[in-house]
């Protein structure tokens, strides 16, 4: 007898995915104001996550994506990814990807746990850097999600001038 497991993302809301990409530039510029405001850091983008078989979910807020994306393969030259599903143990996977070039769209990433390792450890520790030696710990810890949307967010920056001394520390 053979079981089959299907595991997929949560659907997401084309309207948010799109407000976040369309001003990625803008949001990539005011990223450390973002990361040190929990208002914006917590905005919950539907979809955003790693999904995967056989150990907990990871919902991502936008604070969460601007670290993987700064610091880890979640971007590649162009190509973001925000979403991803897969299993941990064969690697099989697939992710939804937003480029310049290609617009939405999935692909396959051939190093999963370079994807999944440092998604749990933003969670869990605020640090996208994992010890390859050590166990991975899966717990998830629960964050409030902020009850504005990337549109207002969008909206904000878009008046207040950027803030240049606002640094990670």
């Amino acid at each position: 007898m053979t079981v089959t497991h299907y595991v997929s993302a949560p659907d997401t809301k084309d309207n948010e995915l799109k407000a976040l990409f369309e001003n990625i530039q803008l949001i990539e510029k005011n990223k450390y104001l973002i990361i040190r405001t929990p208002e914006y850091y917590n905005i919950n983008i539907t979809g955003f996550g790693v999904f995967p078989l056989y150990v907990p979910s990871v919902k991502l807020h936008l604070g969460d994506m601007l670290i993987l994306w700064e610091h880890t393969a979640w971007k590649q030259d162009d190509v973001y990814f925000y979403s991803m599903t897969g299993s941990p143990l064969s690697g099989s996977n697939s992710c939804r990807v937003w480029s310049e070039k290609k617009g939405f769209h999935h692909a396959e990433s051939k190093t999963f746990r370079a994807l999944l390792a440092p998604a749990y450890s933003v969670i869990t520790t605020g640090c996208p850097n994992v010890d390859e030696k050590a166990p991975m710990a899966v717990t998830v810890q629960k964050k409030e999600p902020s009850k504005m949307t990337i549109t207002e967010l969008v909206e904000i920056l878009k008046k207040e001038p950027l803030q240049s001394n606002w640094q990670l520390a």
